[in-house]
């Protein structure tokens, strides 16, 4: 069985949607299917629908986009807070500040200094922001948090944590916007890590699958839309009450911003890099991501496009794309790659 999930995550990091790709007979392809499947699955994982895709289809090369979000309490951005943290409510201002210092993410950039295990130079460190912004507050379990939504092609090992993790330092006046300057180029700094918890794979964007098969009659869109009821409850009930109390109960980003002022923000010996190995590339390699379509909503870079040939109605065999509602996320000492949808 040739199977294929479009991407997974960090340890202790949840899914919203997610897509695996994976060959099914023709007669096992029905409406009923996600049911069965469920049965057989832990309540943090569902199946929300299978649909029939092309015959050469693989979720993570066909994916030409990725959304992640990233949940936080609001104090993160404070710099002195009197009393208890719980109690500190952000103001517009502040949001406004946070989004002035995330543009600084946007276009094509050199995120060496966002991940580890890469030489100076490496070329895969370039990768593509869309779009990234900080949305407005909201409580939960008796703390008020904030979600920092980013899209692009693909994202590398802990690149995402590290630059809320940069952001956040800036914001309590630990480290300069210049320091965005500097991480650009291929001197490793020393920036701190932002903690697991609240990192979740949102959604995985097809635009240029879509464009192509989605309307030829024999391949469904791979769109959220119709399902976005379900898994909008389902992330609510699994994932960020989850979140937001294990928060409440462990304290995880307080016990981090305890580390900040020890990190130094500027040039540090890496020592020797140790290479990663492809498994442990976070989404799609370099090598392995697809063309973004002209006419999209974004503006988009071309990257390397593997064809998707479509598929005869003869054939016995076809592939089928599984949308798994993700999972709850777990503790920060175990992992789970969680996975969203269903496709055929």
């Amino acid at each position: 069985m040739k199977f294929q999930r479009a991407a997974r995550t960090d340890k202790g990091v949840s899914a919203v949607r997610n897509i695996v790709s994976l060959k099914l007979p023709v007669k096992e392809i029905t409406n009923e299917l996600p049911e069965k499947i469920n049965k057989h699955l832990p309540p943090e994982v569902r199946v929300v629908a299978v649909k029939r895709v092309t015959q050469s289809f693989d979720a993570k090369i066909a994916c030409d986009a990725r959304t992640y979000s990233y949940m936080l309490p609001t104090f993160a951005f404070e710099n002195q807070i009197e009393g208890n943290d719980e109690l500190y409510r952000i103001t517009d201002e502040k949001i406004k500040e946070v989004n002035d210092i995330l543009t600084q993410y946007l276009g094509t950039k050199n995120f060496y200094n966002f991940t580890s295990g890469r030489l100076p130079g490496d070329p895969s460190c370039k990768r593509y922001i869309l779009s990234i912004e900080c949305g407005p507050p909201f409580e939960s379990c008796g703390l008020e948090l904030c979600v920092i939504k980013i899209k692009g092609q693909s994202f590398m090992l802990h690149q995402i944590r590290k630059m809320v993790g940069l952001c956040i330092a800036i914001m309590r006046n630990l480290a300069d916007t210049s320091v965005l300057d500097k991480a650009w180029l291929n001197e490793r700094l020393d920036i701190p890590k932002a903690p697991g918890l609240g990192l979740m794979l949102e959604e995985l964007h097809y635009d240029w699958y879509n464009s192509k098969y989605g309307s030829d009659g024999m391949h469904d869109a791979l769109k959220w839309e119709e399902y976005d009821e379900v898994i909008e409850t389902f992330k609510k009930e699994k994932i960020c009450s989850n979140i937001a109390q294990s928060e409440r109960e462990e304290k995880s980003m307080l016990q981090w911003l305890e580390t900040l002022p020890h990190h130094s923000y500027d040039v540090r010996d890496a020592g020797p890099p140790t290479l990663l190995s492809p498994k442990e590339e976070i989404d799609n390699p370099e090598n392995k991501t697809t063309p973004i379509i002209n006419g999209s909503t974004d503006n988009k870079e071309t990257i390397k496009q593997e064809s998707v040939e479509a598929t005869s109605e003869s054939n016995v065999i076809q592939e089928v794309k599984t949308e798994v509602v993700p999972c709850n996320v777990p503790s920060s000492n175990s992992g789970v790659e969680s996975e969203v949808k269903c496709e055929s």
